[in-house]
């Protein structure tokens, strides 16, 4: 057989084990979560509320309502894991205001009251080279009107799973990794050159880039 005739059936055979594994992935998803009878404790997160003087002020409601459209919450095994948790999200996050707090998108936005959204300005941003800009709007609340707070996690729905399902999934993720596969196979290139194209490009620095630092560099500075 020639070599190209080996290229081409090798290529379809990966397709249709990655076509059937999209399947099942998407089986997998559809099989819902069952509601546990009791929670289950499971860590602690971490995130930001008002600070107890601004909470009784006559604009809380308002300032509670921004707090929670651009919030993140963190969550780890302990205390300690937690705070590791916090520190990793802040690094190399550009979308990230101050720890807690990031940039809010358009939808999110325009689902807030017109008081609320007195306390964003827009700034428009684009994550990579090649794609568009868009709009991202920076909260305005100075970051000492917040104070960050732990609180357990619960777990109070279980995912169902197919054993059957996860047992063929992983069989193709081997065939697929398997060296007669491996170079034809999305998940090898993924696992393989993903990152190392992402160094390439993704992270080059563009003029877009250094405005936003600089941006939120200058806003917290004068906190």
């Amino acid at each position: 057989m020639r070599k190209r005739n080996i290229i081409e059936r090798s290529e379809s055979e990966v397709n249709d084990l990655e076509k059937e594994y999209n399947e099942l992935y998407e089986a997998q998803r559809n099989l819902g979560f069952i509601p546990l009878l009791k929670p289950v404790r499971n860590g602690w997160t971490r995130s930001l509320i008002l600070r107890e003087d601004i909470g009784r002020s006559n604009g809380a409601c308002i300032v509670q309502e921004a707090l929670t459209a651009c919030q993140y919450s963190i969550w780890g095994r302990d205390h300690n894991h937690v705070d590791r948790n916090w520190k990793k999200r802040l690094k190399n996050n550009l979308r990230i205001v101050f720890p807690g707090v990031e940039l809010l998108d358009s939808n999110a936005y325009g689902k807030l009251s017109n008081k609320a959204q007195k306390h964003f300005v827009a700034v428009n941003y684009s994550w990579s080279r090649w794609s568009e800009y868009d709009r991202y709007f920076l909260c305005l609340i100075p970051k000492y009107s917040f104070v960050s707070i732990y609180t357990r996690s619960y777990l109070t729905k279980q995912k169902v799973t197919d054993n059957v399902i996860e047992s063929r999934m992983q069989e193709i993720n081997e065939i697929l990794l398997s060296n007669k596969y491996y170079k034809y196979s999305w998940n090898a290139f993924s696992n393989r050159n993903r990152w190392n194209e992402r160094d390439k490009y993704h992270l080059f620095t563009t003029a877009n880039d250094e405005k936003l630092r600089d941006t939120l560099a200058a806003y917290n500075s004068i906190r």
